[in-house]
């Protein structure tokens, strides 16, 4: 597999801590790709990436918002070549162990297109994923708490590269914005497993501003069988057996398939087992961290050399 490494080994607990502020991105703008900051200029893009978001001057540019709804972040943020491509956007929150003290849940009887009415399930955010339309957004309340019990196969072949399919953050209206990252608090074998069991080719996923917490001894995210150009942006992935499992399937005609083009950038993995195991074709893995695994062998650990990554 060939790989493209940018990132670095953090030497763990004992090592004399880094107190530079990063100033690239602050988070009281938001630093969230799908959660802009509160405008007191225009408050309907307080939610929404239909703007400019220029982190330099810490405004919505709003004639860039009119001119083109394809607007790409500025260079300071991490994630700027994930754009917000036009499609409705559906919203889900829940308010499980570790969540914000003002979380207020969904409810799956709602209609899941506003962020004052989302559901309250991660099993009915994939029911709706499974049908949506290419370019949509499945967004998961700041602050919230979201468990998962099941092992669900995420697969939608309608989203392409001109219109990916969007896994994001949004701040709930109980929000005051000092809320993290959704968190998914995975019991079951995957957290967010990508796969077709009819091996059909799908990808162009953008996965953003998540975060994933594991039992020990299950897989935060796994691409399995022919998952093609992903990109996992800001995702913290913590206490798993294997943090990433990228996977091959045989194919019904023989063979086998390949995952292609996966981007893994300014991720955080830590206390796994392992951090990245697998293969795939043209992996990229960009300014992203491996805090100490629980064996402690970074170079081991953090990465499962034996797979060809």
């Amino acid at each position: 597999c060939r790989s493209e490494t940018t990132s670095q080994l953090d030497p763990g607990p004992d090592a004399t801590p880094d107190t530079t502020p990063d100033t690239a991105v602050d988070p009281d703008l938001g630093n969230d790709l799908f959660n802009p900051p509160d405008t007191s200029s225009d408050p309907d893009l307080s939610d929404d990436l239909d703007g400019a978001y220029d982190t330099e001057t810490s405004v919505f540019d709003t004639d860039a918002a009119d001119a083109n709804t394809d607007s790409e972040i500025t260079e300071s943020e991490p994630c700027e070549d994930l754009r917000r491509v036009p499609g409705a956007r559906f919203y889900v929150c829940a308010c499980d162990e570790g969540a914000d003290e003002d979380c207020i849940p969904g409810d799956d009887a709602n209609d899941g297109t506003d962020p004052s009415t989302p559901w309250a399930t991660i099993s009915r955010a994939h029911t709706n994923f499974e049908s949506m339309a290419s370019g949509h957004t499945t967004s998961f309340c700041r602050g919230g708490g979201f468990p998962v019990t099941e092992d669900l196969y995420w697969s939608n072949p309608s989203c392409s590269a001109d219109s990916p399919c969007l896994f994001g953050a949004y701040r709930a209206p109980w929000g005051s914005g000092d809320e993290g990252s959704p968190t998914l608090l995975v019991e079951s074998d995957y957290g967010l497993k990508f796969y077709s069991e009819d091996t059909v080719t799908d990808g162009h996923y953008y996965i953003v501003n998540l975060a994933l917490e594991g039992n020990g001894d299950n897989i935060g995210l796994a691409f399995g069988g022919d998952v093609d150009d992903v990109t996992m942006c800001r995702t913290d992935v913590s206490n798993f057996q294997t943090g990433l499992h990228i996977f091959e399937n045989e194919d019904p005609e023989g063979g086998v398939t390949e995952n292609s083009r996966i981007t893994v950038r300014s991720a955080v993995f830590t206390e796994n087992g392992t951090g990245i195991a697998g293969s795939c074709d043209d992996f990229r893995l960009e300014d992203s961290t491996f805090r100490v695994n629980r064996e402690g062998h970074i170079l081991t650990t953090a990465i499962d050399q034996s797979t060809g990554l």
